[in-house]
Formats: structure tokens, sequence, C-alpha cells
């Protein structure tokens, strides 16, 4: 139990004080964590995207599933995006900001695991791993800034950041099938989504909650 004068949770730790004034819009632009967080957003979007939108055709090439099947493995992966709520209940006890740690380095070895799907029960187990590792990370990012920043200025700060993940989730679509167009296997793409994934983790490590901004006083 966590008392006044005991030990700190991890999540208390990383959680603004009572009483801390919110961050204006401006304010929040001007900090390297929120570009840090932007970008991870971009990042862990274009590579999760590029995945999720081949996973059907990827399936068909290399573990001679049929188009229902591998349809199937989509919509089980899919449907654990209800995940997300456990997610959540983790990031209240462990931060938001490792739970995307957690998401992202587990999104990565099971990119790795899907280079050695070759039949339907294991194009099942990457789903459903795909599909737990990958549901939590919209809603956590989110997390993240209402933590950090406070609610005053949320919605322009979600707004802004709501590019990013506009982009990346074109951009990984686009460059898995530009990927495939040009080469004719999905290798590429898939080791690309491993190395944006594993930088994604590196870029939420390092967007630790900023200083609190300086003030005129009145």
């Amino acid at each position: 139990e966590n008392r006044e004068g005991g030990t700190r949770t991890p999540s208390a730790l990383e959680t603004p004080a009572q009483g801390q004034q919110d961050w204006t819009a401006t304010e929040v632009m001007r900090t390297k964590t929120f570009w840090l967080i932007a970008v991870t957003s971009l990042v862990s979007v274009t590579a999760g995207s590029g995945i999720q939108f081949n996973m059907v055709p990827y399936f068909q090439e290399n573990a001679n599933l049929s188009t229902p099947q591998g349809a199937g493995v989509l919509s089980v992966s899919t449907f654990l995006s209800l995940a997300s709520l456990g997610w959540g209940a983790l990031a209240d006890k462990i931060t938001p900001r490792r739970c995307i740690i957690a998401a992202m380095i587990g999104a990565t070895a099971a990119t790795m695991f899907l280079l050695t799907v070759s039949n339907l029960a294991t194009a099942y187990a990457f789903g459903i791993v795909w599909g737990l590792v990958s549901a939590g990370s919209d809603i956590l990012i989110y997390m993240v800034l209402a933590q950090y920043f406070g609610r005053n200025s949320y919605g322009t700060i979600s707004g802004i950041l709501r590019p990013f993940e506009a982009g990346g989730l074109g951009l990984g679509m686009t460059l898995g099938t530009l990927s495939y167009d040009l080469t004719r296997t999905y290798k590429w793409l898939i080791l690309g989504s491993i190395a944006a994934h594993g930088v994604a983790a590196v870029l939420v490590f390092l967007a630790k909650p900023p200083a609190e901004p300086r003030r005129a006083s009145l």
C-alpha cells in the first residue's frame, strides 16, 4: 500500500503531483518529450499497419493458407484489440510509458516469429500474440499525454498528435505494398517492422516526464 512517507509506486513517479498546473499546448510543443512521443506514434503505427495490411497475402504466400484461413487469423487478431482494456488497467499500475515499451518489445518479438510461420497453427499463434501486443498502443500514447501534460489542453494536444497516427497508417500500408512490389518478397517488410518497433521502444524510453514549465509569477 502506498502511504504518505512510504515508497511511491512506479505510476506515481511518472504522474504529475497533485495541484500541478496543466500545460498549455504551446508549452507542450516546446518540449522534447512531446516530439519523442509523436515520433513514437508515427514509427509504431507505420510498422504495425504495414504488417496488418499485408497479413493475409503473406500467409497465402508463405504458409500456404487460403484466403478464408488468412482472413480468419486477421479477424482473431483484430478482435483482440479488446485487450486495450487490459493494457489500460496495467498502465495504472506500472505507468503507460513502461507499458508502451513492453508492447513494442512484444511486437518486435511477434514480428520476428512471423518469419517462421509456415502453417495454420503457427499463423493463429502469431495472430493471437500480435493482437494482444498491438492492442494498447493508441490508448497508451494518449494516457502518457494526459499523465505528463494534464488535461487543460488535452484536446489540442491530441489533435496535434493525430496527423502522426494518420501518416503512419498510410505510410505503413504504402511502404509495405511498395516493398513487396519491388522485391517480390515480404522479408524486407518484416525486417523493417522489426527495426521500427525497436526504434519506437527506444524513443518512448527516452520520453521521460518533462520538467514543469517556468511561468512568471503574478
